[in-house]
């Protein structure tokens, strides 16, 4: 579902911004954390690149859980005759005389 711009953001653009470029920015900022105190000797680069992979590291894999969720999630409006339908279809493929079940 397409929402419309907010205060004058096209939010495609920013949604596949968010969805393709967000993931590598975290692991931009992980490699550079490793890189950073390899090149760089001393104690304050060590603990500046410790806290930036840290941070990258979580941004990424936060990043690509939010890009995989998004990308197999459903609508989030459904009308009631919809969800009566998919009831209705449910019910019809279910024998009955068997109970429902849980799964």
């Amino acid at each position: 579902m397409r929402h419309p711009p907010r205060n004058g953001l096209n939010c495609t653009a920013l949604s596949a911004f968010k969805e393709r470029l967000m993931p590598w920015l975290g692991v931009l900022v992980f490699a550079s954390g490793v890189v950073l105190p390899i090149v760089l000797h001393g104690p304050g680069w060590l603990g500046l690149g410790l806290l930036l992979s840290f941070v990258g590291g979580t941004w990424a894999v936060l990043a690509l859980a939010d890009a995989r969720i998004t990308g197999s999630a459903r609508d989030e409006h459904v009308s009631d005759s919809q969800l009566q339908a998919w009831r209705e279809m449910l019910r019809q493929q279910r024998p009955p005389d068997e109970p429902p079940t849980r799964t």
